[in-house]
């Protein structure tokens, strides 16, 4: 059971890491994924669910740090889906804020993963 936990959370930190692969918040959706089957581990192994807790302050202060390369990537990659590159910023961020809902509600994205996309919207509309 503990190769269980270390892969899931191997896996965790390679998706959460993916977002320059991947749109930022599919990142966060598997990420969150395995986080969730390490907590199922947890009736096992008490201690380690304190990693979880480092996971989101990790999680959550790179998220904090890095707005606006954040901001970047999601564009870049919002920009590939809808096939062109909107040219103003405003419409970058319209774009950007569609995409990101049309993601969440259609993923049905939960707890972690509706927090991050909130935070996001709602910086973006800043």
């Amino acid at each position: 059971m503990s190769f269980f936990f270390c892969f899931c959370l191997f896996l965790s930190f390679f998706f959460y890491f993916s977002f320059f692969f991947f749109p930022f918040i599919i990142s966060l959706y598997f990420s969150s994924v395995f986080i969730y089957l390490c907590l199922y581990s947890f009736c096992f192994y008490p201690l380690l669910f304190f990693s979880f807790f480092l996971y989101l302050w990790f999680s959550f202060s790179l998220l904090a740090s890095r707005p606006s390369e954040l901001l970047h990537i999601v564009v870049d990659k919002s920009a590939h889906m809808f096939g062109s590159a909107a040219e103003d910023e405003e419409e970058d961020r319209e774009s950007v804020c569609r995409f990101i809902m049309m993601v969440s509600s259609a993923w049905h994205i939960q707890n972690l993963n509706s927090c991050a996309a909130k935070h996001i919207v709602t910086w973006l509309r800043r």
